[in-house]
């Protein structure tokens, strides 16, 4: 079930919420209203297909059950305990996401082959495996004591971050879990929680519905168009950079309205998107891009491998490994493993810049560099192959020919380049101006994030006109994707 789906915007979110309200309100135990949380997300997440769910709930209890057993025992029962779980979790996330991947890599076509392909990938389940991974490492390291099966429950299952994130940890949930019924009961609840969350729901709902589904307007025909035959440079760079924005409102938007459901719920989510093109370097560009993701590849896998403390070189390789396996994490096939291997190169170059002690690059500059760099390494996160990654570059790079739209004939007529009406209606003025469009939001308009501060939240809390401007956006987006059907959040396929 898609957040920008008419399904859960009309009916699973409203009867939710009201039930929760009415709950919470009602003075019952805060227990039962956990229950009835975990129990929603159950179903929340039963609509992707009862298979799923089943998985699901083995995934669960067999981690409840590992995560009881790690804190007895001797150490080296602890250890084993600890590799089982991993074991069991990675198993799971590697039969369904990655053993075509790994046949196809061994070579040749087998009945296995046709075993795994029976089978469709899980819903969020590379989410959910890292969350589960980094409780039991956590356990293990003695940073929690195992939670009442309720509370891991309401942990695993709470569905604003079940399917797509944020990944969190301990620290970010159970804190919350004995204080949601007494939060909702609070005067403040409706000036601290429910106006910000309302206003983060209306906000990501916009960026999806009306920006990252408008700017796939000219992103796909791009793409598809180049598996068919190569483009020429101004349509590859417009269609590239429309994806550029296409993932990135379609992310920041999911974010969003995570964020705001939780808060709903009464219930705070750790940001996982923070303006990532206004980033001045690759290292802050991961400090910005999918936060929860870097910080968990940062602390369960970079860290562990020694991170920056083995010396300058394994430093590089430690950041290589990291990047590569975040890269595979997203998708199995060599596209997501190069898209990883690139970050992995760009991390590296910028940390032995910075230990050049250069001068720095003047702010907007460096903003700029990095967009553009960014932009590029999405070729092969986006492209269906490898022969379209690398026809699609050689576009980028004018190698298959520089033809400029009509708009552009002044241009053309100084430096004697060809223009053509023959291009592709993604590549010309309409494509132009949506570009600058999506530069002056991403580089100029004030942060989402924003929102949740005490000024906004008193700005949104006595302004009637912010309210009607929310129903009226939600109202649009939803008749909008009533007419051209849902549009699953890239993520979702993760």
């Amino acid at each position: 079930m898609s957040f920008s789906s008419v399904v859960f915007l009309v009916f699973f979110l409203p009867i939710t919420f009201s039930l929760f309200l009415v709950l919470a309100r009602a003075g019952v135990p805060g227990k039962v209203v956990v229950s009835f949380i975990a129990l929603a997300s159950l179903v929340f997440y039963a609509w992707a297909g009862f298979v799923f769910l089943l998985i699901f709930l083995v995934s669960i209890v067999t981690n409840y059950i590992l995560a009881r057993e790690l804190v007895d025992g001797a150490p080296s029962r602890r250890r084993i305990l600890l590799c089982a779980g991993i074991a069991f979790n990675l198993g799971l996330l590697g039969y369904f996401k990655y053993a075509t991947f790994f046949l196809d890599v061994i070579g040749g076509s087998s009945p296995a082959h046709t075993v795994v392909a029976k089978f469709a990938l899980p819903v969020g389940i590379s989410f959910y495996t890292f969350q589960k991974i980094a409780y039991l490492v956590d356990v293990a390291r003695g940073e929690v004591k195992p939670k009442p099966l309720l509370d891991y429950l309401f942990f695993v299952t709470f569905f604003p971050q079940l399917v797509a994130g944020p990944i969190v940890r301990h620290d970010d949930i159970f804190p919350q879990i004995d204080r949601i019924a007494w939060r909702v009961r609070r005067r403040r609840y409706a000036a601290v929680f429910l106006v910000p969350g309302l206003a983060l729901l209306t906000v990501g709902l916009a960026k999806k519905v009306l920006l990252a589904d408008s700017f796939a307007f000219l992103a796909d025909p791009a793409f598809t168009a180049a598996a068919e035959k190569p483009l020429t440079l101004v349509s590859s760079w417009i269609g590239l950079l429309a994806y550029s924005f296409q993932i990135y409102f379609d992310f920041s938007g999911y974010s969003d309205i995570a964020l705001g459901l939780a808060l709903l719920f009464g219930v705070r989510l750790p940001a996982n998107f923070n303006s990532p093109y206004r980033a001045t370097s690759i290292i802050d560009f991961w400090r910005r891009w999918h936060m929860t993701l870097s910080r968990f590849l940062r602390d369960y896998l970079y860290v562990p491998l020694g991170g920056n403390r083995l010396g300058t070189s394994r430093r590089y390789v430690n950041l290589m490994i990291t990047m590569l396996i975040g890269g595979l994490w997203h998708g199995a096939s060599w596209n997501f493993v190069i898209w990883g291997g690139l970050h992995g190169v760009l991390l590296s170059i910028n940390h032995g810049v910075r230990n050049l002690r250069l001068p720095d690059v003047p702010r907007p500059l460096a903003a700029v560099i990095v967009f553009l760099t960014v932009s590029l390494a999405w070729v092969p996160f986006r492209a269906s192959d490898l022969h379209i990654t690398v026809t699609y570059y050689r576009s980028l790079f004018g190698l298959e020919g520089i033809v400029l739209p009509p708009f552009l004939a002044p241009i053309g007529a100084l430096t004697g380049l060809m223009t053509s009406s023959d291009l592709p209606s993604f590549s010309g003025l309409r494509g132009a101006l949506a570009i600058a469009g999506g530069l002056f939001i991403v580089w100029t308009l004030p942060n989402s994030l924003v929102l949740l501060t005490a000024q906004w939240r008193r700005r949104l809390v006595s302004s009637r006109a912010a309210g009607f401007l929310s129903a009226g956006i939600i109202v649009i987006c939803v008749a909008l994707i009533y007419g051209r059907q849902s549009t699953p959040f890239i993520y979702f396929q993760f």
